[in-house]
């Protein structure tokens, strides 16, 4: 889970990564980081993290309480330490409510064929023609998410993308946007999906890039679209060899 905006923390939007345990695959975690877009090019970016902590939530996982006292900063040797002003240690619970989507007894969410492409401002991008997603539909049959595994290259490392446009949004609207590469190898047989990936590699290097971005050109239902963005933040790592922020365009059309 991703949580894009818990509040402010020296006047910078606080964000969060949630990785829930998989028996046998991974631990619990939380690592809080504040929004990289603000930061100057090259600065390290403040990142608290902890693993294993009190988590609280039914099998589901549709909802739960996570706390955690002992967040510590991050410091990687030769990336620089974040500035003195920032605390060493975070303590704090955060609670979560998902859709309907995740309920006991919801049915799965239909899926349709789509064909995604992105285009990145980024030197060493390496855009994929031919690239494929999965559009899941809403009850309503509006697209609800679009994911694509891979849409491209980024210093040589595949790239997904995770398109939220739930609530069936219009021009002008803003929806979520992640881009993510991963630099650790997935367990053999492992789902590629969004949120596998992220839970899989639990404490190890995850780079992806999120933030709300404006949709340009959008048809009734989602099935189609575009969008520009500019400043999409890197989350997820302190590594400076990755963008600080990402800028492109993105197209979809599912079916």
């Amino acid at each position: 889970m991703v949580a894009l905006s818990l509040g402010e923390l020296n006047d910078n939007v606080l964000r969060a990564d949630i990785t829930l345990p998989i028996s046998g695959v991974s631990r619990s975690s939380v690592s809080l980081f504040v929004d990289a877009a603000h930061l100057p090019q090259g600065s390290a970016q403040p990142m608290w993290t902890m693993i294993e902590p009190q988590v609280e939530a039914p099998a589901d996982r549709a909802t739960g309480t996570i706390r955690f006292d002992l967040a510590l900063i991050q410091e990687e040797p030769g990336l620089g330490s974040p500035p003195g002003s920032w605390p060493e240690v975070l303590r704090g619970e955060i609670r979560w409510s998902c859709g309907p989507w995740f309920a006991p007894d919801a049915s799965a969410a239909p899926t349709l064929e789509g064909a995604i492409t992105v285009n990145l401002t980024a030197h060493d991008w390496v855009a994929d023609p031919g690239a494929v997603g999965a559009c899941e539909f809403e009850p309503d049959g509006s697209v609800w998410v679009f994911t694509a595994d891979p849409v491209g290259t980024l210093q040589g490392r595949p790239m997904r993308v995770n398109l939220d446009l739930g609530g069936d949004p219009r021009a002008g609207d803003e929806v979520l946007l992640q881009l993510g590469v991963e630099e650790a190898v997935l367990p053999t047989g492992a789902s590629r999906h969004w949120v596998n990936v992220l839970a899989a590699t639990s404490g190890g290097p995850v780079v992806y890039w999120a933030d709300l971005v404006t949709v340009g050109e959008i048809s009734g239902g989602g099935l189609s679209g575009q969008l520009t963005f500019e400043r999409l933040p890197r989350e997820g790592t302190p590594n400076l060899s990755w963008p600080l922020t990402l800028g492109g365009t993105l197209t979809w059309e599912c079916g």
